[in-house]
């Protein structure tokens, strides 16, 4: 298991340079968009803000391979904010553009989870803004 959890409450990640040399896959499920975001009768209200920025269940594919490309980008880049870690693993959060209109950019919040062998996995796709 490699341990990529800060060690000091000022160290919020490792060296960039150590992101960069580990292989690190993202797993992105796109039933997170078609079963949970877009999911008929849903009260969470997250299927508004996708449709609002042009994507439908239709779009779940699409979607789970942008988040797949700009989540590893991010994690290694050492570009994320840790979460809360329990006997689940590491949470961190990750702030992806969402560019589907060039004149407006969204900032989404994603929530990941860094599993044991040290790839990331996609809990939820949006947690909310973060500019």
């Amino acid at each position: 298991m490699i341990d990529l959890t800060p060690q000091t409450d000022t160290q919020q990640h490792l060296p960039q340079t150590l992101y960069k040399e580990i292989s690190i896959q993202t797993i992105v499920d796109p039933r997170k968009f078609s079963e949970y975001i877009f999911k008929e009768g849903a009260d969470h209200g997250k299927d508004r803000l996708f449709k609002s920025l042009g994507y439908g269940k239709q779009h779940s594919e699409k979607l789970a391979t942008l988040y797949q490309k700009q989540g590893l980008e991010k994690f290694r880049n050492g570009e994320f904010q840790h979460g809360k870690k329990d006997h689940y693993g590491q949470r961190i959060e990750i702030e992806l553009p969402d560019i589907n209109y060039p004149e407006k950019v969204s900032y989404l919040k994603s929530g990941w989870m860094i599993l044991e062998n040290g790839n990331i996995k996609l809990n939820t796709p949006f947690t909310g803004f973060t500019r």
